[in-house]
């Protein structure tokens, strides 16, 4: 301690007094535990005591005091000195780098597995280690770990040789492997330095006395006492006990989150928002202080919350009244265990001291109380359900870092966790918490580990301690006879339930099983299997079923449980067989004492005598129709999986080692597995049908992939094992008689047996087909190791071979069917196998591959695979038919395969096919299905027999099988002849659908006749007569073929002649064509006669203007389905719309949205579109008053729905939604549908020619005097300045005051406009309401107000609507590269134009003098120099078209007379497309150009945008101008840029060309519905033809009556010196350089909007799903202190991550608690969100508060799928097209319509309550 400063005896601080008095102590030998106790009692209450009345949510501490007082002191004492820093850096060094990574994993954290190094899928990496190691190139799987007791294997050197690891045991961070030979520093105690050996001693007092405070403190149940010795007695001599008391809630599994909040709401009378952070923190915490105050508040506080929680039956919640001293401990030994966390990891040496006084039985106890004679870590252990939440995961992490890092403190830890296994898993199950925070959940840390299982089994004797503690839990649900039997009680089965974690156990105990054996082991392995025996044989036989004969069976029995119990018992099962077939001699003694058992439950049944052929057999006779039968037979399929074992030992059944008292027979082996084939036989034949759906249940989970392995295919494993050890003949009576059908067997049974009864011949009939079945399946089903000669992976390949003959699957549709993965091996590679023998077919197109089988496995398909259900085997029968019909195969069938070899102990089951009884059998049917009046025949009874013929022949073929002569048996027993007979005889059409296969069975009986070469006599004859017909059969082939070919011929014939006779006609009639069509299409075709009209370029604006066409639009109602034409006087049509709030378009995401718009004003639309309403609509047409009667009934019908049932939750009436009738898409509106007019037949008058200039000095001129002629009016100084507008003088009146230079031209104007006003017809009432409520419908939707139809927003409003519209689909139309007309789906061109024509007639509707008022503000804000400068919004402040629209739809309203506006429900339309159109366009124009200039950096400009001379002639003609260079200049000079570079004249053309043309889009598609001008024609061709960005801009000014030269746009000086004014508006320097300093004084904030807006995207996700996944492990709840966060939840539109799914994260938002996506997205999304629940691997989709969806992620693996809820765990990537989709559901508006969808299309989705995501 040479480089440190001892600690001196003159130092005052009490931490350095405490320090040395205990040092001074400890060298004198005398310093004990109840010294550092003596300390805590003073010191610990001051600290960590809750202040009276205090704030319970706030409570806080001195944390920085309480270290220097409490824990500062300790670590000095440990080290000695004062910096203990520097021994503990020092200590760290001596230890080697550790080999272990042993990160313990958070709630939520990946975790991985490798597939190809690993040999435990149980042992995983974290993220650090798996991104370092070679594992990341391998095949691996992704999971999610649940927290609480796992870490890092990484390193693990007790798992490295051959129990987890192939290779690559190591990451490149922990590879140490050199250390794990060196032992001679084996003791970590010995690395310590001699210097600092002290240290030891001192650590070793120090733990104890922190462990035993901890212990003790944390189980304390005197709430109101301190133990003696921390009782403060310097205190209490000065006072009396302070009375200050705390109410403890804490947290149960029982009541709800509601429950709580509700009860703390009303108990401690808090407000919902505190009540619900009380409910997270009980939920998180385990437990919260929820009152601070006097000891009779508190009780009265528990008293209260007693009483509520125990409504109902229910058990009340736990609260504790404790005093604060009692609380402040108990805070202090949490702070005490996260010390001791950190300690242990500096030095390897902390832990083995750590390790050595948990190990102790020395346990310090306070005085009075009786010292434990046990370990302080078992007396940790069994207080664990004592402890809250918080307290047992800190213990349960100081466990697992502390002791189950070592190999040899992990067994210790083993041992005493065994021992007290049975009193810790009943706490459990008695106990409420999640199995994840209870100290059983370490079993698996210590049971996953192979050589420490099989130890504990050799040594603790684990299976029994196991198995033990599960039957006590068993014996409550045992009945009368000793079997399980369980009720419905839900609480009894929740309690059970938990108790199936202790089968988890087993299995992880016996996941691995022994290489080497030794006694030890093998003794307590029998033990434990001879108690597993006991509890199979309870479950033997539970709940028995009898048939119902009489009614129906009144209550459904409960089945659930048994079941359940069986899926968690099955894999233990066959681990169970594992184990035993690795040993021989555990083998032959678990099979001796199994088949004793097994012998008591079939020894007491009686038998009677049958006879069939000459065959006698003594059958047990047992009525499975009348008497109990079950599907639960565990104990004897447990003796059948043994019995397979004896194989692979070259062992028999009947050897002296199973000569045992009561030994079952053969017969009696397979007599409980086949009543249950039978029963299922009898159900499948209907005769189960009264029994309810308890037993259909029960049958499907007996055949499903979960438990058909260890049920069904056991069951046939048994029967194969009968009928291996069996005389044939007499093996077929025995189940014949079981299935009743002896009878049937009989000859005479169609003359003397036969019974009329319908039901009685159909179950006959059933019963034979499913006879037939079960034996095909005894004598060819060989794919399972030891019956057939054939290894796992040949079955494996065996059930591929048999699913995907059905149809091409999925890799996860595949995975499903095939077994579980409890009974495949970890290194069994079953993508391996897939590939070996399917196909894998990636689609073209964005959907999931599939796998497709190898044709040359087509062979191998069997019609009767014994997993197929009976859909399954029609769905493979009818596409393998299909395919060989496609094939153009002879035969169209599908025999059987040629099955393998029996392994040589079922080689016997050969002669069940040739043996008389099968061979009556056969005949029998054929019999029957020769003669006509059988009326047992069934066409599948026929199929069956073909087949087991098939594998007759195939086996005598294959000839491995001795003496086996089934071929000549057939001849001998004439079924040869039989089968003859009916392929000749007039039954053929009875079997017709099989003849194919009886002609496969018949050319098989002769191959096999040849290969054995028999001496038949009639052999050759039989071979000539077969010729004979195959020659016929060739012959008539041929025939047909000669047919079609004449038939070809004499079509084609045909066709020439008509074709011959059609020229003539249309040359003897020449002049009649000439005449009648000038123009003929050079088209090939004769009848093409089309004539193409001359091309007329349309302009829609100005005073050029051509190309219009009006029509008469005619819709037919969808709900009275009458048709009527579109009129401004009749019946209102109207379209269902779809009005939303969206913030799609925003180029700002930064300012997010106000709850409260009701200030908002939408006359000066910002450019960053922040927010906007949008309108869609379906297209479906419905007239006015139908839609109405509509709406009226949806409305009342869901008020009349029950509150109990809830509302339609795809729709909310009280947001006036709705479905459309026809398409059912969501609609909250409808919008009137307005006929076009033809202006130009009204039109006598000159049209106004006025040029730019003079017209934007005139309304110069206009706005002016406007104002001028204010202070003449009888106006009060005070007047509001929307309201002057309004009163403002007639525009005549004006225009005698303007120069006269001007005057004529706005004269004309005006006259232009008065005689536009339709006057002849008044619009019809209806028209006129439907438009006023539209309106209203989008003020009040888009600005979330209530109505108001004074308000001076309305009109705005559907302006702003219109542009925002305008410009959501000019961008999606951008992003498909498609044109603005031609490529318009017919939903967006019927919404367009509906919606332009509304606002083109809204004058009808609309307020004049509003209207007024909106247009000159507009116009002084962009003519007159004063306003604009003193306005505070610049022009990079406001979005151009919004300004065009506003200007275009009010400027008629200037030119109305007074009379007009008094009677303007008869005005229709007022916007012409006229010359102030079109300078309105001219104008915008250039304030868009500025808007590019200033906010696009010149490095945007390209170098060389095309050849020079190729732009000079396309695009000028001559040289190039140099306007818009100056022009460019004039505007940066303005706006203040001193350094700025400028471009040369063609790259700034080329680039404002490119760039207005989002502008130009927009408005072309606005004055195209406006004007009904057509579109140009090279847009509405249609054609693949791409057009230029300059051609474009040539066709759109064209169209827009606009030049494409800038040196015109821009040659009015007026313009030019307005652009400039515009640039020197004092926000736009400030814009500009992004400056902040005068943020207070402007309306918004200065932000860059760069113009044009370029398309919004998704947020980008990494291409790696584990990349995302890692990036948010460490997320951390915002508002829980660093708590990490359960549901990370990642907003797509701006890349927010939020906690998801938690109370913790709620907010208020407009008087409803929402969760933090819900309340997120009504800032960012306006309501709607699309969020990536990233642990859940799903998209959520969000839409207002109470509606929501899921759908599939972008992420896909290498099969094409999604994994939602990542089950699978396979590697996931970015899919960059179903993100893509995801992008357009957003940019097209469409979150809302596809929830509606989802919620219309799936129940389970309205039950959710989406407003707490």
């Amino acid at each position: 301690m040479c480089d440190n400063e001892l600690i001196s005896s003159s130092m005052t601080h009490i931490c350095d007094e405490f320090s040395q008095q205990w040092l001074k102590r400890h060298e004198s030998r005398v310093l004990a535990v109840k010294d550092f106790r003596q300390h805590w009692a003073q010191t610990v209450p001051k600290l960590y005591s809750p202040a009276i009345d205090s704030d319970c949510l706030n409570i806080q501490f001195n944390e920085i005091e309480a270290k220097n007082q409490l824990i500062a002191p300790l670590e000095r004492f440990m080290t000695g000195v004062r910096t203990p820093q520097t021994i503990f850096s020092r200590l760290n060094k001596t230890d080697d780098p550790p080999t272990l990574c042993g990160r313990i994993f958070k709630a939520g954290e990946p975790t991985y597995s490798c597939c190809d190094c690993g040999l435990d899928p149980l042992c995983v990496l974290c993220v650090d280690c798996f991104r370092n190691s070679n594992h990341k190139n391998h095949r691996y799987k992704m999971s999610t770990s649940s927290g609480g007791s796992g870490f890092c294997d990484c390193g693990d050197k007790d798992r490295i040789i051959s129990e987890a690891w192939k290779s690559n045991p190591f990451c490149d961070i922990h590879n140490q492997s050199n250390n794990l030979m060196d032992n001679e520093m084996n003791d970590p105690l010995k690395k310590i330095p001699p210097e600092l050996s002290d240290i030891i001693d001192r650590t070793r007092l120090v733990f104890k006395a922190v462990l035993c405070y901890c212990f003790e403190i944390l189980t304390w149940n005197q709430n109101l006492d301190l133990p003696e010795d921390l009782i403060n007695r310097e205190e209490d001599t000065i006072a009396e006990k302070d009375d200050t008391h705390v109410t403890m809630l804490f947290n149960d599994e029982i009541h709800t989150y509601e429950q709580v909040i509700n009860t703390l709401s009303r108990a401690i009378d808090c407000l919902p928002k505190e009540a619900t952070e009380y409910a997270t923190i009980i939920d998180r915490e385990g437990r919260s202080i929820v009152k601070c105050s006097t000891l009779q508040v508190c009780n009265q506080v528990k008293v209260n919350i007693e009483k509520i929680t125990s409504r109902h039956g229910s058990k009340p919640v736990r609260v504790d009244v404790m005093h604060t001293s009692i609380v402040a401990h108990q805070t202090f030994a949490t702070r005490l265990l996260s010390w001791l966390h950190e300690i242990i990891n500096y030095c390897e040496a902390f832990r083995c001291i750590l390790v050595e006084v948990l190990m102790s039985k020395d346990v310090y106890i306070s005085e009075g109380i009786t010292s434990p004679d046990s370990p302080l870590l078992e007396l940790i252990m069994c207080a664990d359900t004592q402890l809250w939440k918080f307290m047992r995961n800190q213990w349960h992490q100081l466990f697992i870092s502390g002791l189950l890092m070592d190999s040899r403190s992990k067994k210790e830890f083993a041992k005493v966790f065994i021992r007290n296994y049975g009193h810790l898993m009943n706490d459990f199950i008695l106990d409420d918490h999640d199995h994840s925070i209870s100290i059983t959940s370490l079993s698996l840390q210590l049971f996953t580990v192979p050589s420490l299982a099989q130890t504990l089994i050799a040594e603790e004797n684990v299976i029994v301690v196991l198995l033990k503690t599960f039957l006590n839990e068993c014996g409550r649900h045992r009945n009368h006879d000793g079997k399980l039997a369980f009720e419905r009680n839900q609480s009894a089965i929740t309690t059970f339930r938990r108790s199936h974690y202790i089968l988890f156990d087993l299995k992880y105990i016996l996941s691995a099983k022994p290489s080497e054996w030794t006694d030890d082991l093998r003794k307590n392995f029998l033990l434990g299997l001879n108690t597993l025996v006991d509890m199979l044989k309870w479950m033997q036989g539970m709940d028995a079923v009898v048939r119902q004969v009489g009614q129906h069976v009144e209550f459904e029995a409960e089945w659930e449980t048994g079941v359940n119990l069986q899926l968690r018992l099955a894999p233990i099962v066959g681990l169970v067989i594992e184990w035993c077939s690795s040993d021989r001699s555990t083998l032959i003694k678990a099979l001796r004492y199994t088949l004793k058992e097994l012998a008591e439950f079939i020894s007491s049944c009686p038998s009677n005598e049958w006879e069939l052929c000459g065959y006698h057999a003594n059958c047990l006779d047992y009525d499975v129709s009348s008497l109990p039968v079950t599907i639960h037979l565990p104990f004897s399929r447990l003796v059948a999986g043994l019995l397979l074992q004896l194989g692979k030992y070259d062992l028999n059944y009947n050897e002296r080692n199973f000569i045992v008292d009561k030994k079952p027979t053969p017969i009696q082996l397979i007599e409980l597995p086949l009543r249950t084939q039978v029963m299922i036989a009898q159900f499948r034949a209907g005769m189960w049908r009264r029994n309810g759906y308890s037993l259909v249940n029960q049958v499907y989970f007996y055949h499903s992939v979960k438990l058909r392995d260890e049920m069904y295919d056991r069951d046939i494993l048994m029967l194969q094992i009968g009928a291996a050890r069996c005389e044939p003949n007499e093996y077929l009576i025995h189940i014949l008689n079981k299935f009743n059908l002896l009878f049937w067997s009989q000859d005479n049974y169609e003359s003397v047996n036969r019974k009329p009864e319908e039901d009685f011949v159909r179950q006959t009939i059933s019963l034979v087909e499913e006879f037939l079945g079960l034996i095909l399946i005894i004598i060819s089903e060989r794919f399972v190791p030891g019956v057939g000669k054939v290894k796992h992976d040949d079955r494996i390949k065996k059930e591929i071979i048999q699913w995907l003959s059905m149809s091409p699957m999925t890799h996860s549709e595949l995975v499903k069917y095939l077994l579980s993965k409890e009974t495949t091996p970890y290194n069994c590679s079953i993508e391996d196998i897939i590939k070996e023998v399917a196909i894998f077919k990636r689609p073209t197109t964005p959907t999931t591959g599939k796998y497709e089988l190898k044709p040359e496995y087509y062979k191998d398909f069997n019609t009767f695979f014994y997993h197929y259900s009976r859909q399954d085997q029609s769905c493979a029968e009818e596409s393998q038919m299909k395919r060989k019909k496609q094939n153009g195969e002879e035969l169209i069938c599908c025999p059987p395969p040629i099955p393998p070899d029996f392994a040589p102990q079922f080689s016997s089951i050969s002669y069940v096919i040739d043996c008389d009884v099968m061979l009556h059998l056969i005949e029998a049917v054929l019999k029957r299905t020769c003669n006509l009046h059988a009326i047992s025949f069934s066409e599948t009874q026929f199929e069956k027999v073909l087949h087991i013929i098939g594998v007759g022949l195939h086996e005598e073929a294959k000839g491995s099988v001795p003496n086996f002569m089934f071929s000549k048996k057939c001849i001998d027993k004439g079924i040869y002849q039989l089968l003859e007979e009916c392929l000749n005889r007039p039954i053929v059409s009875r079997i017709d659908i099989h003849k194919d296969l009886l002609k496969w069975t018949l050319k098989r009986f002769n191959e096999v006749l040849q290969i054995k070469k028999a001496e038949f006599v009639a052999k050759d004859q039989r071979d000539k007569e077969i010729g004979d017909k195959s020659e016929n059969l060739s012959k008539g082939k041929i025939d047909r073929q000669k047919s079609a070919e004449m038939a070809a011929k004499r079509r084609d014939r045909i066709m020439a002649q008509m074709t011959a006779m059609q020229k003539n006609f249309i040359a003897e009639h020449k002049d009649f064509f000439n005449d009648c069509q000038p123009s003929v299409s050079n088209s090939n075709s004769l009848m093409d006669l089309t004539y193409e009209p001359p091309v007329i370029e349309s302009i829609a604006v100005g005073e050029n203007q051509k190309g219009k066409c009006i029509t008469n639009e005619r819709h037919t109602c969808i709900l009275c389905r009458e048709e009527q034409e579109v009129s401004i006087t009749g019946r209102c049509l109207v379209l269902s719309a779809f009005i939303q709030r969206s913030t799609v378009l925003s180029k700002n995401r930064e300012r997010k949205l106000g709850s409260d718009d009701d200030n908002m004003n939408p006359l000066f639309v910002t450019s960053d579109l922040n927010f906007g309403p949008h309108i869609s609509t379906c297209g479906h047409v419905m007239h006015a008053d139908c839609w109405q009667n509509f709406f009226d009934s949806v409305l009342a019908k869901e008020r009349r729905r029950p509150i109990r049932y809830g509302r339609h939750v795809s729709f909310d009436v009280d947001k006036h939604e709705f479905l459309c009738p026809l398409c059912v898409c969501l609609s909250n509106s409808v919008i009137p549908i307005i006929p076009a007019i033809d202006n130009e037949v009204k039109n006598k008058t000159k049209k106004s020619d006025i040029s730019l200039t003079n017209w934007l000095i005139g309304l110069h001129a206009i706005v002016e005097k406007d104002i001028l002629f204010c202070t003449e009016s009888s106006i009060n100084e005070n007047s509001d300045e929307k309201y002057i507008y309004r009163i403002l003088p007639h525009l005549k009146d004006i225009l005698a005051n303007v120069p006269n230079e001007f005057k004529e031209y706005l004269e004309n104007l005006f006259d232009e406009y008065q005689d536009n006003v339709v006057k002849n017809e008044e619009l019809s009432q209806s028209l006129l309401d439907v438009m006023k409520h539209f309106a209203q419908d989008v003020y009040t939707t888009s600005l979330l107000v209530n109505p108001n139809s004074e308000d001076e927003r309305i009109s705005l409003m559907i302006y702003w609507s219109c542009s925002y519209t305008l410009q959501s689909i000019e961008r999606m139309l951008r992003l498909e590269e498609k044109t603005i007309f031609a490529d318009l789906s017919s939903r967006k061109y019927n919404c367009l134009k509906a919606l332009v024509r509304y606002i083109g007639s809204s004058i009808a509707v609309f307020n004049g003098p509003i209207m007024k008022s909106h247009c000159i503000k507009i116009m002084r804000y962009l003519l007159v120099n004063d306003c604009h400068i003193t306005n505070n919004n610049c022009c990079l402040d406001l979005d151009a078209l919004s300004l065009l629209i506003s200007l275009v739809i009010t400027t008629p309203s200037l030119f109305l007379l007074d009379t007009d506006s008094q009677c303007n429900n008869k005005l229709y339309s007022m916007s012409l497309g006229n010359v102030s159109d079109k300078h309105y366009i001219n104008l915008m124009i250039v304030f868009n150009i500025v808007q590019i200039i200033l906010t696009q950096s010149p490095d945007n400009y390209t170098e060389e945008p095309m050849e020079v001379e190729e732009f000079d002639t396309s695009s000028t003609g001559q040289s190039v101008n140099r306007t818009i260079q100056s022009f460019y200049s004039e505007i940066m000079i303005a706006s203040g840029q001193s350094n700025y570079k400028v471009p040369n004249v063609l790259q700034i053309e080329l680039f404002l060309k490119t760039n207005l043309l989002p502008f130009l889009r927009s408005v072309a598609l606005f004055f195209h519905f406006l004007t009904n001008v057509s579109p140009p024609q090279k847009f509405k061709d249609n054609s693949n033809q791409s057009v230029t960005p300059v051609e474009e801009f040539d066709i759109l000014c064209h169209y827009l009556g606009l030049s494409s030269k800038f040196s015109v746009l821009l040659e009015s000086t007026s313009l030019r010196q307005l652009a400039l004014i515009w640039a020197r508006h004092p926000r736009v320097n400030v814009i500009i350089n992004e400056k902040s300093d005068l943020d207070s004084l402007l309306e918004f904030k200065p932000k860059l909007i760069v113009q044009p807006h370029s398309l919004n995207y998704l947020v980008r996700l990494p291409n790696d799903y584990s990349d995302l996944i890692n990036s948010v492990s460490q997320f951390t709840c915002p508002n829980s202190d660093g708590n990490d966060s359960r549901s990370p939840t990642m907003c797509l539109i701006c890349g927010t991550i939020l906690c998801s799914h938690s109370y913790c994260c709620q907010n208020d938002l407009e008087g409803t608690m929402v969760g933090s996506c819900t309340w997120h997205s009504h800032f960012c999304g306006a309501g709607q969100g699309m969020f990536l629940r990233i642990r859940d691997c799903k998209i959520l989709l969000l839409a207002g508060k109470t509606k929501g969806c899921y759908l599939a992620p972008p992420y896909i693996d290498e099969y094409g799928e999604t994994d939602q809820g990542l089950i699978r765990g396979n590697p996931l990537h970015l899919c960059e097209s179903s993100y893509a989709k995801l992008h357009k559901i957003w940019l097209r508006h469409g979150i809302p319509e596809q929830i509606a969808h989802a919620l219309e299309t799936s129940s389970n989705l309205a039950a959710f309550n989406w407003q707490l995501l």
